[in-house]
């Protein structure tokens, strides 16, 4: 009512807008969660994959024990990620 008033039209012509905004937002959301969402997801998991990769080579060939140490952190880290990516996996 507040809003028909203020922009001085009919409550009715409020009331389709707000049904017309949440079908235009349940649409975009819908295909965020159909298109665009698995893809990037996809991407993200590679990303992470790679990263354990290289931390993994350089825990096996680095002769820097810090460095060893920094990557089996970052190892550590990653696998923890993306166990957050698969909630159900948690224990």
């Amino acid at each position: 009512m507040e809003i028909a008033r203020e922009l001085q039209v009919s409550k009715t012509v409020i009331g389709e807008d707000m049904i017309y905004l949440r079908n235009r937002a349940r649409e975009t959301i819908k295909e965020y969660a159909t298109e665009y969402f698995p893809e990037q997801y996809q991407i993200c998991l590679r990303a992470l994959d790679t990263i354990l990769g290289r931390a993994f080579e350089i825990v096996e060939t680095s002769h820097d024990n810090r460095e060893k140490l920094q990557a089996m952190e970052l190892f550590k880290d990653t696998h923890m990620t993306k166990l957050n990516y698969y909630p159900t996996l948690q224990p």
